[in-house]
């Protein structure tokens, strides 16, 4: 993978995690229920990023 694909990688993840996120507090009711999918959606975002953010620095000896 390419630093440029991973970047781009990491925009995409970051805009699907985002719009997870804006559908579960639309669709839940419960507002505790709605902070903790909130919250939890963060912690499995920082997954992909985490991963991504190594792959995209380039390659140094």
């Amino acid at each position: 993978m390419t630093c440029k694909q991973a970047k781009l990688a990491n925009i995409i993840v970051a805009l699907l995690f985002a719009a997870a996120m804006l559908l579960t507090a639309y669709l839940v009711a419960d507002k505790d229920m709605s902070k903790h999918l909130s919250f939890s959606l963060i912690m499995l975002w920082l997954v992909p990023f985490l991963y991504f953010s190594k792959k995209s620095q380039p390659y140094q000896r």
